[in-house]
């Protein structure tokens, strides 16, 4: 369950960041990730020292072994090595879509009633086009895709 991981930090005494979707090593050994939050936004997180790190569950693929494999691994001697710290090279790939930040708008006036505001804030009576139901090639489908981004504002 995702508590185990709080529960090992708790009894080793040690710092915990859990639920990270990226995980670098730098160059001077210290470990960070990213952590995703509530509401879209990201946390950056970094520590020198010992502490338990998780991975969101999206963010890694399991593998399992074959069931001969397993059996074949009852009567295989496995020796134990102590690893070397040492960095990754590259940096953490992104695993989701990239998420442009929430363009800002002004207010409205305020010299405005209440109602007239939210109404401003939310366009109700403003004028809108309809929807279309387009069938279209797909190189007449990506420019008119294109166009109207840029009647909306995110393509220049």
């Amino acid at each position: 369950s995702g508590s185990v991981p709080a529960f090992v930090a708790a009894h080793l005494g040690i710092a915990q960041a859990l639920g990270c979707v990226t995980l670098t090593i730098g160059d001077d050994g210290a470990v960070g990730g990213d952590r995703r939050l509530d509401g879209g936004r990201r946390e950056v997180v970094r520590t020198n020292g010992r502490c338990v790190l998780s991975v969101e569950g999206g963010s890694a693929r399991l593998r399992r072994a074959p069931l001969h494999a397993v059996v074949a691994s009852r009567d295989v001697d496995v020796e134990v090595v102590r690893p070397s710290i040492e960095p990754l090279t590259g940096g953490a790939a992104r695993r989701s879509p990239f998420r442009p930040r929430a363009r800002v708008l002004p207010p409205p006036p305020v010299d405005l009633s209440a109602r007239e505001r939210i109404l401003a804030l939310t366009g109700a009576l403003t004028e809108r086009e309809p929807p279309q139901l387009l069938v279209l090639d797909p190189d007449a489908a990506a420019d008119r895709i294109l166009d109207q981004l840029r009647t909306w504002g995110y393509v220049e």
